[in-house]
């Protein structure tokens, strides 16, 4: 059994990273009883399952969605020895920084709280929903066949196939960031 656009009407609605949120944000109508369900990123959903208490029905499952965040960058780029050290160190400097956020977190929930304006026990609360690997997804060239099929009907070309997408992977820069062969 599968829902269709009858059974269901998208509400717009703006999101929230810090209390009080606005009256037309997602956790304000979830409150309010405007709208049934929410499906938004962190801390939007922390703040509308907080706004329920415990009334709250959180459903996630890590096989329907994830994000992965690439970093994009060319092969001019790579080929000039002065920015790829330049990129290298980026990747070093990110996988010492996702190292920490894995092994310290507290140490650094101050200062993205500040940075973002996120309430520290909101960030405290969705920590545990982030991934911070510091390396490439295994299966990220599985991810882009999958995708590129969308992505070619948004930029109105053909898709192209795994044997044309295999370039686009490259991880060398990881590798030499992190000292592996």
């Amino acid at each position: 059994m599968g829902l269709t656009a009858d059974d269901y009407t998208i509400v717009p609605g703006g999101i929230c990273i810090s209390t009080p949120c606005g009256a037309n944000t997602l956790p304000s109508l979830m409150e309010r009883g405007d709208v049934d369900a929410v499906a938004l990123w962190e801390p939007s959903s922390e703040l509308a399952k907080e706004a329920l208490g415990s009334d709250a029905i959180v459903f996630q499952d890590r096989s329907l969605y994830r994000e992965i965040v690439n970093l994009h960058s060319t092969a001019e780029k790579l080929a000039d020895p002065e920015k790829r050290r330049g990129i290298v160190e980026l990747v070093r400097a990110l996988a010492r920084a996702q190292e920490l956020y894995r092994t310290d977190p507290e140490a650094v929930w101050p200062r993205i709280s500040e940075a973002i304006g996120i309430e520290p026990s909101v960030l405290e609360a969705v920590w545990d929903d982030e991934r911070f690997l510091g390396t490439l997804v295994p299966d990220i060239l599985d991810v882009l066949e999958e995708e590129e099929p969308w992505v070619a009907a948004q930029t109105g070309r053909a898709p192209r196939t795994r044997a044309e997408l295999a370039p686009l992977v490259d991880d060398s820069v990881m590798k030499e960031a992190l000292g592996l062969p």
